[in-house]
């Protein structure tokens, strides 16, 4: 499993519309694999809000429920299901943050 940062940001807060994009493409889904996406470097209540780039537009990533997928300090990895260009927003961190790709379990 190859494990890589894909995006890094200062402890500022990035609001839309300005997501720190990133891509996922089919290789990273080839034999079934599903990335993991992870973060490092939120604490406390500090969260990263995902988005998903749909026809020229951000819309929010959602967990199936209705609900924003969002990583906190305390659930900070998941995998991705499908390629594609996505982004996040965050709160204002008190350290960096990184996001890294492991390519799938």
């Amino acid at each position: 499993m190859a494990h890589r940062i894909i995006a890094e940001s200062t402890t500022d807060a990035i609001a839309d519309p300005n997501q720190v994009a990133f891509s996922l493409h089919a290789k990273h889904f080839n034999g079934g694999k599903k990335p993991v996406i992870s973060v490092e470097g939120l604490a406390g209540v500090e969260t990263m809000s995902f988005w998903k780039w749909v026809n020229g537009d951000w819309e929010e990533l959602d967990d199936g429920s209705g609900t924003q997928v969002a990583f906190t300090a305390t659930y900070a990895s998941d995998v991705f299901n499908g390629p594609g260009t996505f982004g996040y927003t965050k709160d204002a961190t008190a350290a960096a943050t990184t996001l890294t790709l492991d390519d799938g379990i």
